[in-house]
């Protein structure tokens, strides 16, 4: 089948990075005959529905929308089309290795011009050169007269003795050793236990694993799961009091049944059903002070023992193991059935800061909390009532969704 060139190709680069993106952009107008850029899965969506471009680049850290959902929705429009991923992280690499996730090629970051050129050339020919033409000089005949040697000796062939050739060891990846044990599960009970969540409220029931293929596998759950799994788009799979698998979530089958893909054993313990840390309503408010410094934040989530927040990456004035103060806002439920209208508390904190989760723009923060005892019923009390309002939400959405 014949290539084509690649100036009848236009391509989209999906990154946050616009020291990055200006970098390559340059590269890829000379190469290609349209360039179209995205900063976050949502606006690169958008972009590929409009104007389907043949190739995609691709970080896998992405905004707005989800790699994987990313990539499902762009291979729905066009089964053909060539993706190729860039991700900075090796334990990345090493699991979209071991999936055919529709996925041309994979590099890790930072990207290699010469190895992608040569990816290129699999796909497509270079941008044609001008070729100047040359009058052509008649060279002279001339006559050669060819003389044959004399033959050599016929020599004895030499046998040479065949060694056994030795085998190397299967080394086994990550995303292998994983369907290794689903095997075990599915040739036995076939019961698994998945752990997911809705706004922090988990949720932990029994799934049946109903098919096993080379690359995926399917789960048949409850509705309360199937919901979970699908806000998440992922699941965490528990094989014992120790072991976890965590595999993301691929497609729906039917509607009792999902297909996953991409397992791979998890480091950490997920949280405890009875450990809730849940996701704030929006009129909560919080600032931090810092060595007379204070700033606004916007919190995604809160327990009685952490605090998990937001703020621009170029405002944190702090490092993990620093105190910093904290003041929340919040309503609950006024103390009357009475009166119907919930009542604003202002509370106050300190905290340890525990981790910074940085990228370009904004920085998560994990804070150990400390509420102090003037505070600490009421701020129990709202625990519990948010607790109870994203319980009832839940229900809800399972019922009508």
């Amino acid at each position: 089948m014949k290539k084509q060139n690649m100036k009848d190709i236009s391509i989209l680069y999906i990154d946050d990075d616009k020291t990055l993106q200006n970098s390559l952009a340059k590269y890829f107008k000379q190469m290609f005959g349209k360039l179209y850029q995205a900063y976050d899965g949502a606006e690169a969506y958008t972009i590929y529905r409009v104007y389907k471009p043949q190739v995609v680049i691709t970080e896998v850290v992405l905004q707005k929308k989800n790699f994987f959902e990313l990539i499902a929705d762009i291979k729905s429009l066009n089964p053909n089309v060539i993706v190729i991923v860039v991700t900075k992280h090796k334990d990345e690499l090493e699991i979209f290795e071991s999936f055919d996730f529709g996925i041309s090629e994979i590099f890790l970051k930072p990207l290699d011009i010469k190895k992608l050129h040569k990816v290129f050339m699999k796909f497509f020919d270079e941008p044609k050169k001008e070729v100047i033409k040359k009058t052509k000089q008649i060279k002279p005949t001339t006559l050669t007269v060819k003389v044959e040697p004399k033959k050599a000796p016929p020599q004895k062939e030499i046998k040479k003795e065949n060694k056994p050739k030795q085998i190397k060891p299967t080394i086994l990846s990550s995303t292998q050793k994983a369907f290794v044990e689903l095997e075990k599960i599915y040739k036995s009970t076939k019961k698994v236990v998945c752990f997911n969540s809705y706004k922090g409220i988990v949720v932990n029931q029994n799934a049946l694993l109903v098919e096993l293929q080379k690359n995926s596998f399917s789960l048949k759950a409850t509705n309360p799961l199937l919901f979970t799994m699908n806000y998440e788009k992922h699941t965490i799979i528990q094989l014992s009091n120790s072991t976890f698998i965590y595999a993301v979530l691929l497609k729906k089958y039917d509607d009792s049944t999902l297909i996953f893909v991409k397992p791979r054993f998890l480091t950490h313990k997920p949280r405890e059903t009875s450990y809730k840390r849940l996701q704030v309503d929006k009129t909560f408010k919080a600032s931090i002070s810092y060595k007379n410094t204070l700033y606004e934040v916007k919190v995604l989530n809160i327990s009685y023992e952490y605090i998990i927040f937001t703020m621009e990456t170029s405002l944190i004035f702090f490092k993990p193991s620093d105190q910093i103060d904290i003041t929340l806002g919040f309503h609950i439920d006024a103390p009357s059935s009475i009166i119907k209208e919930k009542q604003f508390k202002t509370i106050f904190a300190n905290g340890i800061v525990k981790r910074l989760d940085k990228n370009e723009k904004v920085t998560n923060c994990i804070v150990n909390l400390n509420i102090q005892k003037a505070g600490q019923s009421v701020f129990t009390k709202y625990l519990k009532q948010r607790e109870l309002e994203l319980v009832t939400e839940l229900k809800y959405k399972i019922k009508f969704t």
